[in-house]
């Protein structure tokens, strides 16, 4: 029950031994990362080439579908 200074400090507080023990965790994590960034910057250029022209006509002749008129 008593536990003596050496033992708190002896637990693997620092981060040396937080990287050690999590290292898999740590690996995927940036990996999945990497990932996402990838794939969020291409969608962007492809954004950017499409224009806002394109997605506003997109977005106002889906909003004409779901109230039932037609696109003409």
């Amino acid at each position: 029950m008593n536990q003596s200074k050496d033992d708190i400090n002896n637990k693997d507080t620092k981060p040396k031994g937080f990287f050690k023990k999590n290292r898999i965790s740590i690996i995927f994590l940036l990996l999945l990362t990497i990932i996402v960034s990838v794939i969020t910057y291409y969608r962007i250029l492809i954004q950017i080439d499409i224009g806002p022209v394109f997605d506003s006509f997109v977005f106002l002749s889906n909003a004409l579908v779901f109230t039932g008129h037609i696109t003409g």
